[in-house]
Protein backbone atom coordinates (compact mmCIF):
# COMPACT_ATOMS: atom_id res chain seq x y z
CA UNK A 1 0.00 0.00 0.00
CA UNK A 2 2.80 2.33 0.65
CA UNK A 3 4.67 1.81 -2.48
CA UNK A 4 1.00 2.69 -4.51
CA UNK A 5 0.93 5.58 -2.73
CA UNK A 6 4.49 6.64 -2.95
CA UNK A 7 3.92 6.05 -7.09
CA UNK A 8 0.88 8.24 -7.27
CA UNK A 9 2.25 10.72 -5.25
CA UNK A 10 5.44 10.48 -7.63
CA UNK A 11 3.02 10.84 -10.93
CA UNK A 12 1.42 13.80 -9.07
CA UNK A 13 4.42 15.71 -8.40
CA UNK A 14 5.85 14.76 -11.93
CA UNK A 15 2.99 16.25 -13.69
CA UNK A 16 3.03 19.45 -11.58
CA UNK A 17 6.57 20.06 -12.55
CA UNK A 18 5.95 20.10 -16.26
CA UNK A 19 5.36 23.82 -17.21
CA UNK A 20 6.21 25.97 -19.98
CA UNK A 21 9.69 27.43 -19.74
CA UNK A 22 10.87 30.01 -22.49
CA UNK A 23 14.21 31.22 -22.97
CA UNK A 24 14.69 35.07 -22.90
CA UNK A 25 14.04 36.66 -26.39
CA UNK A 26 17.48 38.14 -27.74
CA UNK A 27 17.39 40.82 -30.31
CA UNK A 28 15.38 40.13 -33.41
CA UNK A 29 17.50 38.62 -35.78
CA UNK A 30 17.66 38.33 -39.91
CA UNK A 31 17.31 34.64 -39.45
CA UNK A 32 13.99 34.76 -37.17
CA UNK A 33 12.28 37.49 -39.65
CA UNK A 34 13.34 35.28 -42.35
CA UNK A 35 11.40 32.11 -40.81
CA UNK A 36 8.27 34.17 -39.72
CA UNK A 37 5.30 34.16 -42.11
CA UNK A 38 3.63 36.43 -41.38
CA UNK A 39 4.56 39.75 -38.58
CA UNK A 40 0.93 42.29 -37.82
CA UNK A 41 -0.78 44.15 -35.53
CA UNK A 42 -4.37 43.07 -34.65
CA UNK A 43 -7.40 43.15 -32.78
CA UNK A 44 -8.73 39.80 -31.76
CA UNK A 45 -12.37 39.78 -32.90
CA UNK A 46 -13.25 36.06 -31.80
CA UNK A 47 -11.76 34.07 -29.10
CA UNK A 48 -12.80 30.04 -29.49
CA UNK A 49 -11.85 27.04 -27.72
CA UNK A 50 -10.88 23.84 -29.53
CA UNK A 51 -11.35 21.20 -26.82
CA UNK A 52 -10.72 18.16 -29.20
CA UNK A 53 -7.47 19.79 -30.41
CA UNK A 54 -6.48 21.69 -26.90
CA UNK A 55 -6.29 24.61 -28.65
CA UNK A 56 -7.71 28.50 -28.78
CA UNK A 57 -8.23 29.98 -32.19
CA UNK A 58 -8.09 33.56 -32.15
CA UNK A 59 -9.67 35.46 -35.05
CA UNK A 60 -7.70 38.71 -35.70
CA UNK A 61 -8.31 41.57 -37.49
CA UNK A 62 -5.53 42.82 -39.27
CA UNK A 63 -4.85 46.35 -38.09
CA UNK A 64 -0.85 46.63 -39.54
CA UNK A 65 0.94 44.28 -41.90
CA UNK A 66 4.49 44.31 -41.45
CA UNK A 67 5.11 40.90 -42.95
CA UNK A 68 2.57 38.58 -45.16
CA UNK A 69 -0.71 39.08 -43.35
CA UNK A 70 -1.88 40.67 -46.67
CA UNK A 71 -5.83 39.49 -45.64
CA UNK A 72 -8.33 41.22 -43.42
CA UNK A 73 -8.55 38.39 -41.06
CA UNK A 74 -6.21 36.09 -40.27
CA UNK A 75 -6.90 33.08 -37.54
CA UNK A 76 -4.18 31.86 -34.76
CA UNK A 77 -3.89 29.16 -32.48
CA UNK A 78 -2.43 28.84 -29.53
CA UNK A 79 -2.10 25.74 -26.71
CA UNK A 80 -5.11 26.32 -24.27
CA UNK A 81 -2.84 25.96 -21.12
CA UNK A 82 -0.70 28.18 -19.90
CA UNK A 83 1.45 24.59 -19.52
CA UNK A 84 1.98 24.14 -22.64
CA UNK A 85 2.56 27.28 -23.52
CA UNK A 86 -0.59 28.86 -24.22
CA UNK A 87 -1.19 32.81 -24.37
CA UNK A 88 -4.26 34.10 -22.54
CA UNK A 89 -5.41 36.82 -25.60
CA UNK A 90 -9.03 37.97 -24.79
CA UNK A 91 -11.70 39.35 -27.20
CA UNK A 92 -10.78 43.11 -27.60
CA UNK A 93 -6.97 43.21 -27.20
CA UNK A 94 -4.67 44.41 -29.39
CA UNK A 95 -1.54 42.01 -30.05
CA UNK A 96 1.32 42.72 -31.74
CA UNK A 97 1.52 38.37 -33.71
CA UNK A 98 5.26 37.33 -34.41
CA UNK A 99 3.70 33.63 -36.32
CA UNK A 100 4.71 30.98 -38.51
CA UNK A 101 2.80 28.53 -39.91
CA UNK A 102 2.69 24.81 -38.80
CA UNK A 103 0.32 21.84 -39.76
CA UNK A 104 -1.40 24.41 -42.36
CA UNK A 105 -2.18 27.04 -39.33
CA UNK A 106 -0.60 29.82 -37.74
CA UNK A 107 0.71 28.69 -34.81
CA UNK A 108 1.67 30.94 -30.99
CA UNK A 109 3.07 30.37 -28.20
CA UNK A 110 3.65 32.21 -25.22
CA UNK A 111 7.81 32.13 -26.12
CA UNK A 112 7.08 33.84 -29.13
CA UNK A 113 8.19 37.36 -30.00
CA UNK A 114 4.51 38.24 -29.52
CA UNK A 115 3.32 40.98 -27.23
CA UNK A 116 0.00 42.49 -25.26
CA UNK A 117 -0.40 46.30 -26.73
CA UNK A 118 -3.74 46.32 -24.92
CA UNK A 119 -3.66 49.92 -23.36
CA UNK A 120 -4.60 49.64 -19.34
CA UNK A 121 -7.91 50.36 -17.99
CA UNK A 122 -8.19 53.59 -15.55
CA UNK A 123 -6.59 53.36 -12.16
CA UNK A 124 -9.39 55.17 -10.78
CA UNK A 125 -12.52 52.35 -10.72
CA UNK A 126 -10.36 49.39 -10.43
CA UNK A 127 -10.05 46.81 -7.80
CA UNK A 128 -7.17 46.35 -7.70
CA UNK A 129 -4.55 48.94 -7.90
CA UNK A 130 -1.36 47.60 -7.96
CA UNK A 131 -2.77 45.41 -11.00
CA UNK A 132 -3.10 48.54 -13.09
CA UNK A 133 -0.02 50.12 -12.23
CA UNK A 134 1.69 46.96 -13.19
CA UNK A 135 -0.49 46.43 -16.63
CA UNK A 136 0.67 49.87 -17.66
CA UNK A 137 4.39 49.18 -16.86
CA UNK A 138 4.20 46.13 -19.38
CA UNK A 139 1.82 47.91 -21.74
CA UNK A 140 4.90 50.70 -21.96
CA UNK A 141 7.76 48.33 -22.13
CA UNK A 142 5.75 46.16 -25.04
CA UNK A 143 5.08 49.14 -27.06
CA UNK A 144 8.76 49.96 -27.04
CA UNK A 145 9.69 46.34 -27.48
CA UNK A 146 7.25 46.39 -30.66
CA UNK A 147 8.63 49.84 -31.97
CA UNK A 148 12.35 48.73 -31.74
CA UNK A 149 11.63 45.43 -33.23
CA UNK A 150 9.19 46.99 -36.13
CA UNK A 151 12.99 49.43 -37.01
CA UNK A 152 15.04 46.41 -36.80
CA UNK A 153 12.64 44.79 -39.18
CA UNK A 154 12.90 47.90 -41.69
CA UNK A 155 16.13 47.62 -41.66
CA UNK A 156 16.37 44.08 -42.63
CA UNK A 157 14.20 44.35 -45.63
CA UNK A 158 16.40 47.23 -46.77
CA UNK A 159 19.28 45.32 -46.56
CA UNK A 160 17.49 42.34 -48.25
CA UNK A 161 16.56 44.62 -50.96
CA UNK A 162 19.94 45.78 -52.29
Amino acid sequence: MKKLLAIGVGIFVSIQVMACSCMKLGKLTEEAYTQATDIFIGKAVEVDTLLEENLISIRFKVKESIKGAKVKYIEVTTPMSSAACGLYIQEGEKWYIFGSIEDGEMRVNMCGRHANLTKPGCKWFAKDKKLVDYNKERYKKNKARVKAEIELIDEIKKVSER
